[in-house]
């Protein structure tokens, strides 16, 4: 009680060494996040949040409070769970309760929800009333090892929780209790002490409250850590054996097998956010280079998503797993290029990202997620999982024991949202992604009404706070056939430069317009092992697949995890039908002039039931897979390309948007 008295009467340690003038850090990146509680959703986004908010994001910690409410909280936890492959961790704790409290502040400010606020606050308030006299903010016990990797992965997500109330509030306790806490880094893994897998992700908090203290104590910690990394360029991760090679701070190998996919997007983005503290651009152009590197060297899948068989790095393919992780996660690393970078293209990405793989892994009524996800997809059930480290990663459910990826889930939109819209330093608003939102800023109102990624058109209502004489800026996506600019009604002449398009102030009472022009496009996407590669079919930012029609079961065992209510099962997802099986004849795919596109007017929810959807000419050809794929374990994927189908007559098949379904074709072979 004493100490904490000495705090309050004293200056804060942030506040202190402002207050003595110290030098704070250069704006090194060219666009800056909103404060958070700027962006809130509309239209389809405010629906999916709705239904998270009723769904798992406002009901996840009744799960496990073992896992979810008390670390962090009270330091206490309870790890032992049926079907866990090993004994009482903390550091699993401390990742699921970060993730959680981070997207429940995400959730709870892009909706503007009170309750989850208050869930929020009370959870922050007793973190921060547990601080320790060493300044020891986090989830492990003192009895724990706190030189744990994991302690610095899952204390890392407090932090960033922190950091965003801190955006909103300028309460100058969370910014004092965050720099004590990193100061117990710095000095608890000093030296060689650090980890050396996902620790290192502490660097993010540590370089964005070095920005705002100017303390060089943290940055000294950082570019230590990284000369670390590059001295233990051979290291095996933690728990992961298997891997050889790895690479140092700002090199990481490529090769299939040797590095988990989502430590590769948390630890790609690391140097780039450490080019944010200390200038060097050489590190910004290694994290820039570790996304270029994948995408060339190994890829996505058709859907817009890394592979992670077995959670590590492999090659894509039709039926390639994808963990439910990756989505959020390279999305974050594609959100940090945005802002340190300032180019257009990641917001590419991003939207393909999220629109397609990351939606086609929920149910829709955001009440359950699957683990691994893939293209072409018959089933997603407990033995459907082809490369998960568990066989149960393929079905539907709202809690595992391995709870990150459920966890991780309900970021995503508030996510996607929150770093949607980013200031220049110059004080202008450039719209890196898109989607029916609400920006609030000191300066300018922006209400954004649109059905994107559904429709082309997005519309603009601006209503400056007396006049505003900054500019928008408009992402040109490169699948854009052409962009058309209205102002009030009238056509602007605006060209885009580097994939930007800028209308200048001021402003006062205005409307805006963007209508991007679509149209059908059949892409190649890689398959190892075919001379031919399977084809998609995109419109937009959406990747269209072939739709089965579905039988959800509710599953009663579910040892993996703690009891659940019984309104919340587990679910088998199946056909419900035989499906029909199609290829591409040589006219559909390279002349995409044939697909037609059809708009069904609709007031659901677009992700239940599209507004558009593609009608593609194809024909049948079931000797292009093993009999009856719907009935295997695993899912599979076209084994002949080009298949011979003989004299058949061409049908129209209707594909609906990838993130409206769940089991589906993707990924089609060509009609010889």
């Amino acid at each position: 009680m004493k100490c904490r008295s000495v705090c309050v009467l004293l200056f804060s340690v942030a506040a202190l060494l402002v207050a003595c003038g110290a030098e704070l850090p250069a704006e090194r990146q060219e666009l800056v996040p909103l404060p958070l509680g700027s962006i809130t959703a509309r239209g389809w986004m405010r629906t999916l949040l709705e239904r998270n908010r009723d769904g798992m994001g406002g009901h996840y910690g009744e799960f496990d409070p073992n896992q979810f409410e008390l670390p962090g909280a009270v330091k206490d936890y309870d790890a032992h769970l049926p079907g866990a492959p090993w004994g009482e961790m903390p550091g699993w704790c401390a990742e699921m309760s970060g993730e959680y409290r981070l997207g429940q502040l995400e959730l709870a400010e892009t909706l503007g929800d009170s309750g989850l606020r208050k869930k929020f606050r009370a959870w922050r308030d007793a973190l921060l009333a547990g601080q320790e006299t060493d300044g020891y903010l986090g989830g492990y016990r003192p009895k724990d090892d706190r030189s744990e990797d994991y302690n610095g992965w899952g204390t890392h997500f407090y932090y960033r929780a922190l950091l965003l109330d801190y955006s909103r509030t300028k309460d100058p306790r969370l910014l004092d209790a965050l720099h004590r806490g990193l100061l117990w880094f710095v000095k608890a893994w000093e030296g060689e002490r650090k980890s050396t897998y996902v620790g290192p992700t502490i660097l993010w908090p540590m370089v964005e409250v070095y920005k705002l203290t100017g303390d060089v104590r943290l940055r000294s910690f950082c570019e230590d850590y990284a000369a670390l990394l590059d001295r233990r360029a051979n290291w095996d991760p933690y728990r992961a054996p298997y891997s050889k090679e790895t690479g140092g701070f700002a090199r990481l190998s490529l090769a299939p097998g040797n590095y988990h996919t989502v430590a590769y997007a948390v630890r790609a983005q690391l140097p780039g956010i450490l080019s944010l503290a200390n200038g060097n651009a050489d590190l910004l152009s290694a994290s820039v280079a570790s996304l270029d590197n994948h995408l060339a060297q190994i890829g996505w899948q058709g859907s817009y998503a890394p592979v992670s068989d077995m959670e590590h790095l492999s090659y894509p393919s039709a039926i390639g797993e994808t963990e439910y992780c990756n989505f959020i996660s390279w999305m974050e690393y594609l959100q940090w290029l945005t802002r340190l970078t300032g180019e257009a293209r990641f917001g590419d990405l991003i939207e393909r990202l999220a629109f397609n793989a990351a939606m086609g892994g929920r149910k829709k009524d955001e009440r359950a997620i699957a683990y691994n996800t893939s293209p072409n997809q018959f089933r997603a059930t407990k033995t459907s999982a082809r490369a998960g480290c568990m066989p149960y990663y393929g079905v539907y459910c709202p809690y595992e024991f391995a709870a990150c990826c459920t966890a991780q889930s309900i970021r995503l939109i508030p996510a996607y949202l929150i770093k949607s819209v980013m200031a220049t330093r110059a004080g202008d608003l450039s719209f890196c992604t898109y989607g029916p939102c609400r920006v609030e800023t000191e300066t300018v109102s922006i209400t954004c009404d649109t059905q994107y990624p559904f429709e082309e058109t997005i519309r603009l209502h601006v209503a400056a706070k007396g006049s505003w004489s900054g500019a928008l800026r408009f992402r040109v996506p490169a699948w854009a056939a052409g962009c058309t600019v209205t102002r009030d009604g009238k056509v602007c002449v605006a060209q885009a430069k580097d994939g930007w398009i800028a209308l200048p102030g001021p402003w006062r009472t205005n409307d805006v317009t963007m209508a991007f022009g679509y149209r059908p496009i059949v892409r190649p996407v890689r398959e190892r092992g075919m001379a031919e590669p399977l084809r998609t079919v995109e419109w937009g930012p959406l990747v269209f697949a072939q739709p089965m029609k579905e039988l959800w079961t509710p599953v009663k065992d579910a040892p993996e995890a703690r009891p659940l209510p019984p309104e919340w099962p587990w679910f088998d997802v199946t056909c419900a039908e035989k499906p029909s099986l199609y290829a591409l004849p040589v006219k559909t795919a390279f002349g995409a002039d044939t697909i037609r596109v059809k708009r069904v007017p609709t007031a659901g929810y677009p992700w239940e039931d599209p507004p558009v959807r593609l009608v593609v000419p194809m024909v049948r050809a079931p000797g292009a897979y093993a009999p009856d794929p719907e009935t295997l374990q695993h899912n599979t994927a076209p084994q002949v390309n080009p298949v011979d189908v003989g004299d058949v007559s061409v049908e129209d098949v209707e594909l609906l948007p990838f993130g409206a379904t769940c089991l589906r074709v993707t990924c089609f072979p060509l009609a010889r």
